[in-house]
This record gives structure tokens, sequence and C-alpha cells, in this order.
């Protein structure tokens, strides 16, 4: 599971910032994938993006249908406060345990 492995020692926060760019494919392509231990996009060298492309958002884990665990954007009343729901609590102390 990536986000457990990426996000290994946030997964009891429930709630994280991350940084999103926005680009285009081309730009993309030039992107490549760390096959070190966790698969993570990087850019070799400097990466030059104009400031209104750029932007810090706030993230949480949550259940999808499947329930599965996912990372989506907090709603603007969990920006307020956030309370994860008891599904994913008990989801992730049962994924712990494995």
């Amino acid at each position: 599971m990536d986000i457990c492995r990426n996000t290994a020692s946030f997964a009891n926060q429930y709630e994280f910032n991350a940084v999103k760019l926005n680009i285009t494919h081309d730009e993309l392509a030039r992107f490549k994938q760390r096959t070190f231990n966790d698969e993570a996009i990087i850019y070799e060298g400097k990466c030059y993006l104009p400031n209104e492309r750029v932007e810090i958002i706030e993230l949480v884990l949550d259940l999808n249908k499947g329930n599965n665990i996912i990372i989506r954007p907090k709603t603007e009343k969990e920006k307020k406060q956030y309370i994860p729901s008891p599904q994913l609590i008990q989801h992730l102390k049962l994924k712990q345990k494995k």
C-alpha cells in the first residue's frame, strides 16, 4: 500500500499538508519515478515553477467505498476541525497489526 509506505510516520495523524504542483503533461514527462524503496516522483536538477502553479494543500486519510485507504483534500468544514471516522481509525489499527 503506497500511502502507508510513503507516509508511514504520519499515518497515525490522519491529516497532513502536501505541495501540489500544477504542471502540464509535457512537464510531468520530465519527472521520474524513484525506484529506491518508495517509488516517489522526483525531478533531477532544479525545477522552476511560477508561484501561482504551486500550492500547499491540506489532505486527510479516508476510506473509499471499497474500504481502501485513500488520500483526499480536506473539506472547508474539516479545515476548521477534522475528526477521523471511527471506521478509518479501526481500519488503520488493523493494518498496523499485520
